[in-house]
């Protein structure tokens, strides 16, 4: 993973935790664009390639219409990836547009899921949990 721990055990970060989860939800892809705040899940994703992939998008509305899609045709939880601050609000038109059509076109719109995952690090890092 990342570095060891004391023991030689490899040292487990929240990025792991957080695919393993995606992972057990039965995610098979993620849709998004890496950066600085979200190296980490990407890497993670790598990691588990196996199991997961991240599918690089040009932009992170795109990001949002595929994992909308993905979940209107699948019926599967369609997630994306983008970074904190601008990124992040680029997605909001493509969940606006994934809630509109599932009220509108479902007759189960609660089935029909999408999430996001932004990477957020702490200004001051000694108010950050982990």
């Amino acid at each position: 993973m990342s570095g060891e721990t004391a023991e030689g055990e490899p040292q487990r970060l929240v990025a792991d935790a957080i695919v393993e989860q995606l992972v057990e939800w039965g995610v098979k892809q993620v849709y998004g664009i890496p950066g600085e705040t979200s190296l980490q899940i990407v890497d993670a994703i790598r990691r588990r390639s196996d199991q997961i992939r991240f599918v690089l998008v040009r932009h992170e509305e795109v990001a949002a219409f595929m994992a909308s899609a993905y979940a209107k045709l699948t019926g599967d939880l369609g997630v994306c990836l983008s970074i904190a601050g601008p990124g992040a609000t680029n997605l909001v038109t493509g969940f606006t547009m994934q809630k509109w059509t599932a009220l509108r076109c479902s007759p189960s719109p609660d089935k029909l899921g999408c999430s996001s995952w932004l990477g957020v690090v702490p200004r001051d890092r000694s108010a950050c949990p982990l």
